[in-house]
């Protein structure tokens, strides 16, 4: 299993309105070998954390090199309080263990 972080921070007033957004921009046509993802908001500094869990890295890089991952975000880029002309700050790496409940 494969995970991507991003990283953005938003308009304090638009939580509600950027949540719904994220919802319908990832919940569309999944991509190929996308698990599922997570939306995490600090209302202190309004840092937005996604969250994204991938069958493989290969999965991952496909979408990234499609040009979807950039238009996802750009889609989204009107809730930003940064800078708004680059696709948010992002992270990946193999996930190394899972604890459920």
């Amino acid at each position: 299993m494969y995970a991507r972080i991003v990283f953005t921070e938003i308009v304090p007033e638009t939580v509600e309105e950027f949540t719904a957004a994220w919802k319908e921009v990832i919940g569309g046509t999944p991509p190929a070998g996308w698990l599922q993802a997570y939306l995490v908001h600090d209302p202190s500094t309004n840092q937005i954390v996604g969250f994204s869990l991938w069958e493989s890295e290969a999965h991952s890089a496909e979408y990234e090199a499609s040009g979807r991952f950039r238009e996802d975000a750009m889609k989204l880029a009107r809730f930003r309080s940064d800078d708004r002309s680059q696709p948010p700050k992002r992270q990946a790496g193999s996930v190394l263990a899972q604890v459920k409940r």
